[in-house]
């Protein structure tokens, strides 16, 4: 798949008034999805990117929209992890110090 193959098909797949953006990386591309969403902690609203997925030159077009949706999921994921609320807590917060989360099961802290 040549760049310009990806770019046309990006442009044809949608989800809500989300982008797929792609470039190059290393022997292949990368895409991913932009959106407009209020920051978790600012409430403002900016543009917002979701993880990059490589895509190999050799993807079929199959490939492209299977990770095109793969991108949109775990980006849905993500937004809900934010704002899923438990007595006003994010207690799925999807952006935890991995450091924290090292502490946390050095605890062993397991339902009973």
């Amino acid at each position: 798949m040549h760049f310009s193959e990806l770019t046309e098909l990006l442009s044809v797949i949608e989800f809500h008034d989300w982008e797929f953006r792609c470039g190059t990386l290393g022997d292949g591309y990368y895409m991913h999805v932009q959106f407009k969403a209020p920051g978790i902690c600012t409430n403002q609203e900016a543009d917002w990117n979701g993880r990059k997925w490589y895509v190999s030159k050799f993807a079929t077009q199959d490939e492209v929209v299977l990770t095109c949706f793969k991108a949109v999921m775990t980006a849905v994921e993500h937004e809900t992890r934010e704002h899923f609320l438990f007595h006003g807590k994010a207690i799925f917060n999807p952006h935890p110090d991995v450091g924290m989360l090292l502490k946390l099961a050095d605890q062993r802290v397991y339902r009973t």
